[in-house]
């Protein structure tokens, strides 16, 4: 699902192949069956491997559904450093990075895994503290932009992270929760892009600076 955040150039060991195997099979096992129907077992059988080996990689199935979600925050999270180019419209690059989280999240590969990671904040939202802790690490890149941006006054904003919420709420309201909530398919490219605009000239409204 994810790019195994390796040199493509290096050959992987046995021992990794079988990691990202038992990755894999798990995220698929993990969106079929969810949380508390998976087990390890079933994730041994789909990756190939015997359940001692993904006991030796992964402890526990908590630890195993932690390490899918930490491989979805870590592209998260490097998809969003983008440092801000005085040299360019703070418009075109709000909608860049936009565009970049946007593809993200309406991703037909990554949206079930989203929701499953949703259901079970609901579920039981004190074993997902800590991972909510890291979503909200992922968009540090975003409030750095936005500060260099502020010094270089072309933003005027006293809480960047404030700031950071409100533009993404601005997205994620009409094209993120509706596929969530309401069952909604995916937007086509055109939907995305015009809502993308609105929410920049919305955000530059309140927040442009000179």
């Amino acid at each position: 699902m994810f790019d195994q955040g390796v040199d493509p150039q290096r050959k992987l060991s046995v021992s990794e192949k079988k990691r990202f195997a038992i990755l894999e099979a798990a995220t698929e096992t993990f969106v079929e069956q969810g949380f508390l129907a998976t087990s390890m077992d079933a994730v041994a059988a789909k990756a190939g491997v015997s359940k001692r080996t993904v006991y030796n990689h992964f402890p526990s199935k908590e630890e195993l559904f932690s390490a899918i979600i930490l491989q979805l925050l870590t592209y998260t999270q490097e998809i969003m450093q983008q440092r801000f180019d005085p040299h360019r419209s703070i418009r075109e690059q709000l909608i860049q990075i936009a565009q970049l989280k946007t593809k993200l999240f309406t991703n037909e590969d990554t949206l079930p895994l989203t929701r499953l990671i949703l259901s079970e904040t609901i579920r039981d939202p004190e074993k997902m503290l800590k991972v909510l802790s890291e979503l909200e690490k992922t968009e540090a890149g975003f409030l750095e932009f936005l500060e260099q941006a502020n010094d270089a006054g072309q933003l005027k904003i006293t809480n960047a992270s404030r700031a950071a919420n409100q533009f993404f709420s601005l997205i994620k309201g009409e094209l993120f929760w509706p596929m969530i909530i309401k069952g909604q398919g995916l937007p086509d490219d055109e939907t995305c892009q015009q809502v993308i605009e609105q929410a920049a000239d919305i955000f530059l409204s309140y927040y442009g600076g000179e």
